[in-house]
């Protein structure tokens, strides 16, 4: 990128950015840092050839304009042209930069089987997962070996796909600003806060005295950037798993095989069907062992996957707890879903009461999280949904619905809250299954 084709001088920590060959390049950190300029001159690279598509992707539509209303300015010196809704940026040469948004689940289907050369996805921690960023790493590929495929993310630490972010990029154990290689891709995260942007800082003094008098873990992600283990605000059980990981309850927990064992269901088809994995010690401890969730899928496959997995570790299930729609009708097959996993070899299938009061049942499983041990890495997703899960907030009236947000945390954490409400409803209790658990107690761990 030649310089008088640039019409601003780079920080040096923008700089660091714009000269770095990672395949994946993540900037941010603090508020005003000087994130968007980065990413409108990332995107300038190849734009001298025609066939140069880039990608810029914001999380809705409300975000997007503000975006391109810095790029018209911005362009402007290179006789950039914004035409259509989604708006496009033409270069005389023929390249176009796309803008697209992220406002729902499958949004990003609309970009599949494009050919992008570059991409920006601005603050990214606003995409709650790593599998729907990854899905839009699909359409980052080059047939011309000119044009090398890069990713921009810019973000700051506070949105709930901060957990994703923060392990894909490696935060917290990497040196900051120094490319590192994984499984044959590079790497990069430049931290960068309001004091690397003197620009912003000195002009407008009083917005660097409005982070400084910020409270608490806000500040110290807004002011200082920092990745530390927060909470969100109106996450149901976020406080609850950041103690159980203090607590040193998320690490290697082993499946025993002289425990009894349930699998905790929430069914889903459009939406996601997921299964928690549990076992419970007499002295009333759980440790929650396996966690599978996939979309589109059905309860054969999920059967299957159980079964399979009582063969590897070498254990029998006690049971299987569905919601209360364990017992809708199939169409096509006149079962319910309880008979047809029953069908499939599953035993002691049964569906828990339709919930009556779902406040009071999210509390329960909020104390329960206290008495349970998770397994890092076959829980390690679903871990993840239980801390981010949380109410709705309206923009519009700019308060909490009362209600839980609808998007990929829930269906994992309405599982968990099937394994509450089951032990809430006396269907299940350490002692009660204990006293009639069959197994063999010598079997020891596997």
């Amino acid at each position: 990128m030649e310089d008088e084709y640039v019409p601003w001088i780079p920080l040096p920590k923008q700089e660091i950015a714009l000269r770095s060959t990672a395949n994946e390049i993540l900037y941010g950190g603090g508020r005003g840092s000087g994130k968007s300029e980065v990413a409108l001159v990332f995107l300038l690279e190849y734009v001298e050839i025609p066939t140069f598509r880039g990608l810029i992707i914001r999380k809705n539509s409300v975000d997007l304009a503000d975006f391109m209303n810095r790029a018209r300015v911005f362009y402007q010196g290179f006789s950039a042209k914004i035409k259509g809704n989604p708006p496009e940026i033409h270069f005389p040469s023929g390249a176009i930069i796309h803008t697209t948004h992220l406002a729902t689940v499958d949004a990003f289907e609309k970009i599949k089987g494009w050919e992008v050369h570059k991409m920006v996805l601005e603050e990214a921690t606003t995409i709650p997962s790593e599998k729907q960023y990854e899905q839009v790493l699909g359409s980052l590929r080059s047939k011309d070996p000119r044009m090398k495929t890069q990713i921009l993310l810019t973000s700051n630490p506070d949105g709930e796909g901060a957990e994703w972010l923060k392990e894909r990029f490696e935060i917290l154990t990497r040196e900051q600003s120094v490319k590192f290689l994984r499984d044959g891709r590079s790497y990069i995260y430049i931290h960068s806060v309001l004091s690397d942007n003197p620009h912003l800082a000195d002009n407008d003094p009083d917005y660097m005295v409005y982070l400084q008098s910020l409270k608490g873990a806000l500040r110290d992600q807004w002011l200082y950037g920092s990745w530390d283990d927060f909470t969100q605000d109106g996450a149901y059980y976020g406080e609850e798993i950041v103690r159980a990981g203090n607590e040193n309850r998320i690490g290697s927990v082993p499946f025993r095989t002289d425990l009894p064992t349930w699998s905790f269901w929430d069914l889903g088809h459009s939406d996601a069907m997921s299964v928690w994995t549990i076992q419970a010690e007499m002295s009333g401890r759980y440790n929650v062992v396996d966690f599978i969730s996939k979309r589109k899928s059905n309860l054969p496959n999920f059967a299957a996957y159980l079964k399979k997995l009582e063969e590897i570790k070498g254990f029998n299930f006690t049971g299987h707890f569905l919601p209360h729609d364990g017992e809708v009708t199939e169409i096509g097959t006149g079962d319910t879903r309880v008979k047809t996993l029953q069908k499939q070899g599953l035993t002691g299938v049964q569906s828990i009461p339709r919930t009556k009061n779902l406040n009071r049942d999210i509390a329960i499983t909020r104390g329960l999280i206290a008495q349970c041990w998770f397994d890092k890495v076959g829980t390690k997703e679903g871990v993840k949904a239980l801390k981010v899960y949380k109410e709705n907030f309206s923009h519009l009236n700019q308060s909490y619905t009362g209600k839980p947000k609808h998007d990929w945390a829930s269906d994992p954490s309405d599982a968990f809250r099937t394994f509450a409400v089951a032990w809430n409803t006396k269907k299940l209790s350490a002692r009660s299954v204990w006293n009639n658990f069959k197994g063999d107690t010598d079997r020891g761990t596997r």
